[in-house]
């Protein structure tokens, strides 16, 4: 993280432009991060992840790719290995707080932030990805571990796997838009 910050200082994005994380060992599925980010702005989603396919190194049951979906809201969003953020969201969410190495425990944040300052947190089944390295396998995660459970105690959960649902409706294939967005414009407003 300290790593996305120093990229993010010295090239800040325009103030309509969403900032990426990514990990270097994913490659997706079908389409690639512009379609993502399409489908991002699109559903007015804050911050936002592709879909695991099955076979892809992921945390989460709940952030595998669904059938007949091309975007839904989640109560969790991974903190990686890819994730948009809207301007919006950059606002609440950077600078990246200096002891987050590898971001552990800050996608709890994200998802206290979006009980309390109405982030949507989303994850697009459209574009799936493959994450081809196992999480936490090149780093040591016992620091890590103490920042989750630091944030997971903030946010009175016992685990990420609390968080992890998916929130009615799905946007199908099938509908011009998200039918969480009320205004065609509401989805590009940030």
């Amino acid at each position: 993280m300290p790593l996305l910050q120093s990229l993010a200082d010295a090239a800040p994005p325009e103030p309509d432009e969403y900032v990426l994380l990514a990990d270097d060992d994913l490659t997706f599925a079908r389409q690639g991060p512009s379609a993502f980010l399409r489908f991002v702005a699109a559903a007015g989603l804050d911050i936002a992840q592709p879909a695991h396919v099955l076979g892809s190194h992921g945390t989460y049951e709940n952030l595998e790719v669904r059938a007949a979906t091309t975007a839904r809201q989640v109560g969790y969003v991974e903190v990686g290995p890819l994730v948009a953020v809207s301007p919006r969201a950059q606002r609440l969410v950077l600078p990246f707080p200096a002891e987050a190495q590898m971001g552990w425990g800050l996608d709890v944040v994200w998802s206290g932030l979006a009980r309390t300052q109405g982030l949507r947190l989303g994850v697009v089944d459209a574009t799936p990805m493959v994450h081809h390295g196992k999480v936490g396998a090149a780093y040591d995660s016992e620091v890590e571990r103490r920042l989750l459970d630091q944030n997971l105690a903030e946010l009175q959960v016992a685990s990420p796997h609390e968080l992890s649902v998916t929130l009615p409706p799905r946007w199908r294939p099938w509908q011009r838009r998200a039918p969480w967005i009320v205004d065609a414009g509401d989805a590009m407003s940030g």
